[in-house]
C-alpha cells in the first residue's frame, strides 16, 4: 500500500466547476473591451496564385470599417520554424490564405467589407501530394526551400535538435536479420480535432512596443515566444482565458495572433478575432501528414535489429512547429524499437498547397507510430509473433537508452511496463481472442471480428524548464504562481490539490494565479503529458520550501526544533503534543508572507507509456468498421485525481485517437484545392451513443519522481489507437491494410468489392 493522502488520489470538486456550470467562467467569447473592434479575414479562393491587383476602396466606404490591411500596407512580420509565412503576402499558397485583414465596429460591417474587396489573381499550378511536391519540376512554394523540402532545425529545442537517426551500419544489420520486410504506409490529411470553441483572441497595444493578447491559448508562454519571434522588438504579454477544448490545436494560435495584433496596431484600438467554424475546419491547422516508406529487419528472436526509413511529413503551406514534431516522432520511434542497433531514419518536412499543420495531440509521435505499425505488422506476421510479446521485447525497458528531441542521449530509469502489458492483455482477454495474424476471431454472417493492439511511449513528460512560486500568509492561505491555463483537463485543480496536500490546508484556502505570461514565472505549459510530473515537482518543491521556512520560524516561538512541528488547517502544532499549537498568524502576523520557489529542469529519463487493445467489427458487405471494445493499460505512478484521469483517458478515445483511424478525414479536391468536408454534416463525427465499450487498467508504482510520484498520460491516452485499429481491421478481413483512414470505401477496395 502507498502513502495515505488527504487529497491526492481522491476525487474532489474542480476549483472552477461552479463557474463553468453557471456560466461565470471566462472564455474568449466573453472578453469585451471598451472601444473594441471586430476582425475579419478575406481569404484566397485559389490554392496557389499571385495577386495582380487588389482594390479595397469600396470596402473602406462601409460604415464602421476602420482599417484594412493587404500585402501592400501590412507589417513585415514573418512566422514559422524556420521563418517562412509572412503576415500578408502577394503570393498566396492555399485556399483560405489571407489576402486582407479588416477591422470594423461590428462583425456585420467587417463581413460586408470582406465581400466588397476586389482581388485579381494570376493562378499558378498547385501541388498537394507529398511525393509530387518533392519531385523535380514541381511547383515551388518558397524560393528558400528547393523541392518544397523545408530546412531542418528547431531553435526551441537547441542547436542539436534531433532531426534524423543514423546509428550503426544498416547494410550489415539487414544481412544479420532472418526476416526483412519493406512497405509504405500513409496517415495523411487527418483533420483538426475540432474543439467546440473556435480559435480566437483579443489584442491591444500599450504604446508602440507592448502588445497584450487575451484568448484561447493552452500554453501562454509558447504563444508569447512565437509572437515575439514573429514581431521582432515587441514585448508580448499573453493571458489565457478558459480554453474550450484544446487537443493541442490551441496550444498556440500563432497566425491568428499575428493577424489580430496587426489590426490592433494599425487602428490603435483593441481588436477581437474569432474565426468561423467553417474556417476552423478548412483553413486552420491540420495534423501533420505522414507517409512512411520503411525497411525493417528482425532477428530470429523477434528483436528489430535494423531500420531504414524515409519519412515524408506533410506541413501544408507551413508548419508552426513541424521540425520539433519530427524530432518528437523520431524519439518516440526509438522508444518503440529500443533494441534496434542499426538506424538510418531520414525525415523530410514537405510544403504543399493546403492549410498549415500544427501541434495536434500526439505531436509527431502519433503520426510516427501510426505509420510504423502496419509495416511492423508485416514483419510480425511473417514470423508469426504475438504482438504483445513483440512489444514487450522491443519497447524501452529499464536502462534502455534513446535520443530525445534536443538531441541528448537519455536512459529510462523510471519503470518497466512489461507487467502492465501482460495485465492489460489479460483484462482484455487477448490470448483467447487473437487466433493469429490476418484471421478473424469470430464471424457472424457478413460481420467479421478482429483484434489488435499497439503501444505508445513518450519522454515528453519531462520536457524543458519550468518554475513556480507558492506564497503563504498569516491568515492560513496560500497562492500558487504558475503559468498554467485551463484547457479542460482540470490540471489547475490538480495543482491546487498538490499544494494543499503539502501545506495541509483546506482546498478552498489555496488559490492559483491567472495564466498570464507577465505575472508568472516561465513554464512551457500543458504539452506532451508534462503537466503532472512537472507541476508536481516544481509546485511541490515550492510548497515544501515555504512550509519548511514556516516551521523554522515557528520553532522559535514554540521553543522546539522545526523537525518536531507540523501544521494542519493553518495551525502549527508539536507532533508529540498537538495541544501545544499556534495559528500561522502568530508566526507571520497579518502583513508578512513566505514564498517558496520550485524549479523543474529538463529530464527525459522518465518516459510514460500506454498500451491499447481494440476489438473491431467489419461488415465485409458494406465495408463499415465499428469499434466494439477498447481496453487501455498504463502505470501512472500515483493517481492525483481519479476523475481527471478518467476524463483524460476517455477524452483521448475519440477525437485525436480512434477517430483519426476511421472517420477523421479531410477530403481534398485536388483540382480546386478545396476541402469537401468543411462542414459538420460531411465531416463524420461520432455521437455519444456510437462510442464503444471503454475500459482502463491503471496501475500505480510508488516512485520518487516528484512530490507524489505521478506521471502524465494525457497526450498518449489516444495515441496507440490508430495502430491498434489498423491491426484489428486487417485481422478481421484477412488483408494487411496500410493506409488510413479505414473508411468503408477503402475497406471495400481492399476486399475487391469497391464500385
Amino acid at each position: 500500500m502507498g502513502k495515505e493522502f488527504r487529497y491526492i488520489g481522491k476525487p474532489s470538486p474542480r476549483i472552477d466547476g461552479r463557474a463553468i456550470v453557471t456560466g461565470a467562467a471566462e472564455y474568449c467569447n466573453d472578453v469585451h473591451m471598451h472601444n473594441m473592434l471586430y476582425g475579419k479575414i478575406k481569404m484566397s479562393p485559389h490554392p496557389h496564385a499571385m495577386i495582380t491587383k487588389i482594390d479595397v476602396s469600396k470596402a473602406l466606404e462601409v460604415p464602421g470599417v476602420k482599417t484594412i490591411l493587404t500585402y501592400e500596407n501590412a507589417f513585415d512580420w514573418i512566422t514559422g520554424m524556420p521563418a517562412q509565412k509572412r503576415l500578408l503576402d502577394r503570393h498566396v499558397r492555399f485556399v483560405g490564405d489571407p489576402v486582407a485583414l479588416i477591422a470594423a465596429a461590428s462583425a456585420r460591417a467587417a463581413d460586408e467589407a470582406a465581400e466588397l474587396i476586389q482581388v485579381e489573381y494570376e493562378v499558378l499550378p498547385a501541388v498537394q501530394d507529398l511525393d509530387e511536391a518533392i519531385a523535380d519540376g514541381a511547383p515551388q512554394l518558397y524560393e528558400q526551400f528547393p523541392n518544397n523540402i523545408i530546412s531542418r532545425g528547431c531553435p526551441p529545442f537547441g542547436p542539436k535538435a534531433l532531426q534524423d537517426i543514423v546509428m550503426g551500419d544498416t547494410k550489415k544489420g539487414f544481412e544479420e536479420c532472418s526476416v526483412v520486410v519493406e512497405g509504405t504506409s500513409r496517415y495523411e490529411t487527418i483533420s483538426n480535432p475540432l474543439p467546440a470553441e473556435s480559435p480566437g483572441l483579443v489584442a491591444w497595444w500599450d504604446g508602440p512596443n507592448n502588445c497584450t493578447m487575451k484568448g484561447s491559448f493552452q500554453s501562454p508562454n509558447i504563444q508569447k515566444m512565437i509572437m515575439q519571434l514573429g514581431m521582432p522588438g515587441v514585448n508580448v504579454r499573453v493571458i489565457s482565458c478558459n480554453v474550450g477544448g484544446g487537443f493541442g490545436s490551441k496550444n498556440t494560435v500563432p497566425m491568428e495572433g499575428l493577424y489580430c495584433a496587426a489590426l490592433a496596431k494599425a487602428c490603435g484600438r483593441p481588436v477581437k478575432l474569432v474565426i468561423s467554424k467553417e474556417a476552423h475546419i478548412s483553413t486552420y491547422m491540420l495534423r501533420l501528414g505522414s507517409r512512411l516508406k520503411a525497411k525493417i529487419g528482425l532477428l530470429p528472436d523477434g528483436t528489430v535489429h535494423a531500420y531504414e526509413g524515409t519519412w515524408l511529413v506533410g506541413s501544408g503551406v507551413h508548419s508552426d512547429f513541424g521540425q520539433g514534431q519530427i524530432a518528437n516522432g523520431l524519439g518516440r520511434a526509438m522508444l518503440l524499437l529500443n533494441k534496434c542497433k542499426h538506424w538510418n531514419y531520414q525525415p523530410h518536412l514537405v510544403a504543399t498547397n493546403r492549410c498549415r499543420s500544427g501541434g495536434i495531440r500526439g505531436f509527431g509521435g502519433q503520426e510516427s507510430y501510426a505509420s510504423l505499425i502496419p509495416i511492423l505488422s508485416m514483419a510480425m506476421a511473417r514470423m508469426n509473433l504475438d504482438p504483445v510479446d513483440f512489444f514487450k521485447k522491443n519497447m524501452c525497458d529499464i536502462n534502455g537508452g534513446y535520443y530525445w528531441v534536443e538531441g541528448q542521449w537519455w536512459e529510462n530509469h523510471f519503470l518497466s511496463y512489461n507487467d502492465v502489458m501482460d495485465h492489460a492483455a489479460e483484462h482484455f482477454g487477448w490470448k483467447e481472442k487473437f487466433p493469429g495474424w490476418l484471421k478473424p476471431y469470430k464471424v457472424v454472417g457478413s460481420k467479421q471480428y478482429g483484434v489488435g493492439c499497439c503501444v505508445h511511449g513518450s519522454a515528453d513528460c519531462g520536457m524543458l524548464h519550468g518554475e513556480a512560486f507558492v506564497k503563504i500568509d498569516g491568515w492560513g492561505t496560500a497562492n500558487i504562481n504558475v503559468c498554467i491555463a485551463e484547457s479542460g483537463m482540470g490540471q489547475r485543480s490538480s495543482v491546487v490539490k498538490m499544494a494543499a496536500e503539502i501545506l495541509n490546508l483546506p482546498l478552498d484556502k489555496v488559490t492559483i494565479s491567472t495564466p498570464d505570461s507577465q505575472d508568472n514565472p516561465w513554464d512551457w505549459g500543458l504539452a506532451g503529458s508534462r503537466g503532472t510530473l512537472v507541476y508536481s515537482r516544481m509546485v511541490g518543491d515550492a510548497a515544501k520550501q515555504a512550509k519548511a521556512e514556516l516551521l523554522e520560524r515557528a520553532s522559535e516561538v514554540l521553543h522546539c526544533p522545526a523537525e518536531a512541528l507540523d501544521t494542519k488547517d493553518g495551525i502549527i502544532f508539536i507532533k508529540e503534543n498537538p495541544q501545544a499549537a499556534i495559528p500561522w498568524i502568530a508566526v507571520l502576523g497579518p502583513m508578512n508572507t513566505i514564498t517558496g520557489h520550485g524549479v523543474f529542469e529538463m529530464d527525459h529519463s522518465k518516459p510514460c507509456f500506454m498500451i491499447s487493445f481494440v476489438e473491431m467489427e467489419v461488415d465485409v458487405d458494406t465495408g463499415a468498421a465499428k469499434i466494439v471494445r477498447i481496453v487501455e493499460g498504463t502505470d501512472v505512478g500515483q493517481v492525483i485525481d481519479p476523475y481527471n484521469l478518467k476524463m483524460q483517458l476517455e477524452g483521448g478515445l475519440g477525437s485525436c485517437g480512434s477517430d483519426s483511424a476511421i472517420t477523421e478525414e479531410m477530403v481534398l479536391d485536388e483540382g480546386t484545392g478545396r476541402f469537401l468536408t468543411n462542414n459538420l454534416v460531411d465531416f463524420k463525427w461520432r455521437v455519444f451513443p456510437e462510442l464503444p465499450v471503454f475500459e482502463t487498467h491503471i496501475e500505480e508504482t510508488p516512485n520518487d519522481l516528484s512530490a507524489f510520484g505521478g506521471i502524465g498520460v494525457g497526450e498518449i491516452s489516444g495515441a496507440p489507437l490508430p495502430g491498434a485499429i489498423m491491426m484489428a481491421v486487417s485481422n478481421a478481413i484477412g488483408i494487411q491494410l496500410m493506409d488510413y483512414p479505414l473508411t468503408p470505401e477503402n475497406i471495400l477496395k481492399a476486399l475487391g468489392k469497391a464500385r
